[in-house]
């Protein structure tokens, strides 16, 4: 029982249509006809992937007819997959692969495809198969002979060229591509118009100035408390003030600093509300511009405050 485990699996039989082609595929070969052998040779590779034969005598069919990039493609495959046979019949195909393959390597044509300019939305195909862009700039293994190349932005072709590659030879194809254009206006499906973001300079302005008057009455409460404090005072220091007559032995210094004390307070007071009425009365009239304008405000609005006053800067459209 272990014996018979141990044992290699026996090789499957091949399918008759496998057979028929493997042969039409010998006949064709021996014919001279190589190109006609390869798609033989294919169809029986297809019915019966287990067989080898097939693949080795497509790349040898390659080789013959100096497609060197597809025959070194093909060797290679033998390779892998004869180190994944256990059989016999293929000993040696291993090695046999390799040496084809780099017996071939110096006689491979190459092509590089070099973009230059802006390669926004480009795709590339050489004889109608996608090039990938990780692969642009590299040399590409071709076989010997023409290949059409094709660079595209969308439906737009960009650049079109016939590429003649001769034996052991590396050809570099340049292409300049033009800017991007930006994306033609469609009447049909505007493009959105983006909400404009941020404050508008009005309302900075005019919430600018209701803060600077609401400052200005709070300023103008405080000061209206120190002077009440002053009073106050002048009444304990000279209950008799209101005759202009203070009794004997009276503080005249402290009575006259309370004074100025009372003084200064209520100029405050009287300057902080005019101050303060005129720009929240500006800071308001701002935000009704603002909420009521259809244009977009100017960037600079607001208040400057100088020596001869408050004024407003910026544009009204």
């Amino acid at each position: 029982m272990l014996l018979l485990l141990a044992a290699p699996a026996q090789a499957a039989d091949p399918p008759d249509d496998a057979k028929t082609f493997f042969a039409e595929g010998r006949r064709l070969r021996l014919a001279g006809d190589c190109a006609g052998a390869v798609v033989q040779f294919e169809l029986a590779r297809k019915a019966f992937p287990e067989g080898l034969g097939s693949l080795r005598n497509i790349a040898e069919c390659q080789e013959e007819m100096g497609q060197t990039a597809s025959a070194r493609r093909s060797w290679w495959s033998l390779r892998r997959e004869a180190m994944a046979r256990n059989e016999e019949r293929y000993d040696g195909w291993k090695e046999d692969a390799e040496r084809a393959h780099g017996r071939l390597e110096a006689a491979v044509p190459k092509v590089v495809i070099a973009l230059e300019g802006d390669t926004t939305g480009v795709a590339v195909t050489l004889d109608g198969r996608a090039v990938k862009t990780d692969l642009l700039g590299e040399p590409l293994e071709r076989d010997p002979g023409v290949h059409h190349l094709v660079v595209r932005r969308g439906e737009r072709v960009l650049h079109e060229s016939d590429v003649k590659l001769r034996p052991a030879q590396t050809e570099t194809v340049r292409v300049r591509l033009p800017a991007a254009q930006a994306k033609p206006f469609d009447p049909t499906h505007p493009e959105p118009i983006p909400e404009p973001s941020g404050v508008s300079g009005l309302a900075v302005g005019g919430w600018v100035g209701v803060g600077l008057g609401a400052a200005s009455f709070i300023g103008a409460g405080i000061a209206a408390g120190v002077r009440q404090g002053a009073l106050s005072d002048l009444e304990t220091q000279c209950p008799t003030y209101d005759t202009g007559v203070c009794a004997a032995g009276s503080d005249a210094d402290a009575i006259a600093s309370t004074q100025d004390r009372g003084t200064a307070a209520a100029t405050a007071t009287n300057a902080l509300l005019i101050v303060g009425g005129v720009t929240a009365a500006v800071g308001v009239s701002l935000l009704v511009v603002d909420l009521t304008s259809e244009d977009e405000p100017p960037d600079e609005v607001g208040l400057v405050v100088g020596p001869t006053g408050l004024w407003l800067r910026g544009a009204f459209h």
